[in-house]
């Protein structure tokens, strides 16, 4: 029996999403659960769920649209680190700043900025289902 990895994706960049998704979908064996355009719509979807199948990874922007700056993001990911501490986060931002990079390390798995290669991002994804460093 082949092993599924289930992914939780949100982004508020149509476009984006749209190559980010396109970009999942060329990995064998992954499930897309959920996707959002919209912070507060994931977080009430995935409280109200209760993740009874917590996915293997969750790929989050870190700034969206109604954010006035990184913190709103970042709050967010915590709040998810702690409610789901097994959950592996992968952060996407076009922002690469360091400080914002440290302050969420113990809370992610990768910080990746999107400016990627898309087979880099691929390969990346691979990795963090498999459990390896990418």
């Amino acid at each position: 029996m082949r092993n599924i990895f289930k992914i939780i994706h949100l982004d508020d960049n149509p476009v984006f999403f749209k190559v980010l998704e396109r970009n999942l979908r060329r990995i064998k064996d992954i499930d897309i659960l959920y996707r959002a355009t919209t912070r507060k719509d994931k977080l009430e979807q995935m409280i109200t769920d209760s993740l009874p199948d917590l996915p293997d990874l969750f790929i989050s922007d870190l700034m969206l649209k109604d954010d006035h700056d990184a913190t709103q993001g970042i709050n967010f990911v915590k709040k998810i680190n702690s409610q789901y501490p097994s959950l592996k986060i992968m952060v996407l931002s076009a922002r690469s700043d360091q400080t914002i990079k440290e302050d969420l390390k113990p809370h992610i798995t990768k910080y990746q900025t999107k400016s990627y290669l898309p087979r880099q991002f691929t390969k990346d994804i691979i990795a963090l289902l498999k459990g390896e460093n990418a």
